[in-house]
């Protein structure tokens, strides 16, 4: 059968010649979509060709809906992201769809962020934001981190970068994880993690099990001076008790990503969704991409 890959891409796939010339040697036809609309008005998404799609988020606005998912011929759905939280991958499963990922392209860059977001909150930036940058000495001054004490939720890639960046601007490092261990950290458990902690960067996966993790009593159990950074969009806590606690003065602030960011009361800091997006991010992850698409054409053959 003839098989079609849709690279469904409104910013452009940024794929050099390279790699649209070897894609073209493994599919029959590609389509580029750079235009956002509904997976059924697709050019001719009814015919009787195998389809691949490969997906930019912003295509969908980081959901794919279960009837996309019931494309005639559909056979795999290659993501240009980590995460699979914006597609029902038990759905997908059932319906003997490929669902392929890519790792590890933006452990960096996110990492960086989390940093940099726990910097401007130490120096009360959204404060000065909202006060269109006049300076009230009374209620903004900052603190250093330098000194502080870094708890990371999850050892994985970004929790790993995190914890040397923070070790790396002189920070104290303790963890908590369920398998990993770095010697070089001080491993301890999650109660101790937040009562102990000035700044808390949880870097969980989001599963069945971390989400039942971070309950309210250890969030109400954090110092008054904790910063709190959510850097992977999973949320897996009471977002909106952390906006209160910081709301109410309970904790020093609280810095995350949204897709609409918006201005909240206290020292919060809600950016867009942006981590990932480096130059070097973004060139490993059409790369992989690539791979990752001409990989999968083997394994449909």
């Amino acid at each position: 059968m003839k098989i079609r890959l849709y690279i469904l891409a409104p910013n452009g796939n940024d794929f050099s010649e390279a790699q649209m010339s070897a894609l073209k040697t493994k599919y029959n036809e590609i389509l580029h979509v750079d235009k956002i609309m509904p997976f059924g008005e697709l050019p001719n998404i009814t015919d009787d060709f195998e389809k691949v799609f490969a997906i930019d988020p912003d295509f969908c606005d980081w959901n794919i809906p279960n009837s996309a998912l019931d494309t005639p011929g559909l056979s795999a759905v290659c993501l240009n992201t980590t995460s699979y939280s914006w597609i029902d991958l038990e759905y997908a499963t059932a319906e003997g769809i490929a669902v392929t990922n890519i790792r590890h392209y933006s452990t960096d860059s996110v990492a960086e962020s989390g940093l940099a977001m726990a910097f401007n909150i130490a120096r009360k930036l959204p404060l000065y934001i909202k006060n269109k940058m006049e300076i009230d000495f009374e209620t903004m001054r900052g603190t250093e981190l330098h000194g502080k004490t870094a708890g990371i939720i999850g050892l994985g890639d970004i929790g790993r970068r995190l914890a040397e960046l923070c070790y790396g601007i002189g920070m104290n490092v303790i963890y908590w994880s369920h398998r990993s261990e770095d010697n070089r950290f001080e491993k301890t458990e999650l109660a101790t993690l937040f009562k102990n902690a000035d700044v808390i960067f949880p870097a969980m996966l989001k599963n069945s099990e971390t989400e039942k993790i971070i309950t309210d009593s250890v969030l109400e159990s954090m110092r008054q001076n904790a910063i709190f950074i959510e850097v992977t969009e999973n949320f897996l806590y009471n977002h909106q008790l952390l906006l209160d606690l910081t709301k109410q003065g309970r904790i020093y602030g609280y810095g995350f990503e949204e897709l609409h960011p918006k201005t909240y009361d206290g020292n919060v800091l809600a950016l867009p969704p942006v981590s990932y997006y480096t130059k070097e991010a973004i060139d490993r992850n059409v790369s992989q991409w690539a791979d990752c698409i001409l990989n999968l054409k083997n394994k449909l053959n």
